[in-house]
């Protein structure tokens, strides 16, 4: 599965490095997956992954983290029908 959405990935890079040379009237003839405006844009598009994954990672964490704060002190008040809890 990652390794279908790395060739989407790589495939769209090429195809956007391509139009960025051909609308720069490039005399660049042929691009490949070494070459460096394609590995360029795909170290730019992995750090926006990774940056990505960290901030779900952390928004997980919050969450978590909060509704186990939330639920003994609703529990506490007397209100179990707020989370469904039979007395």
């Amino acid at each position: 599965m990652m390794k279908y959405r790395f060739e989407i990935m790589l495939k769209m890079a090429i195809d956007k490095v391509v139009r960025i040379t051909h609308c720069l009237r490039c005399y660049m003839t042929n691009i490949t997956y070494e070459s460096p405006s394609v590995q360029s844009y795909l170290n730019i598009l992995q750090s926006i992954i990774s940056r990505m994954a960290a901030n779900s990672s952390g928004c997980k964490t919050w969450c978590i983290t909060l509704v186990s704060a939330i639920i003994p002190i609703i529990a506490d008040k007397g209100k179990p029908a707020y989370l469904k809890i039979k007395e």
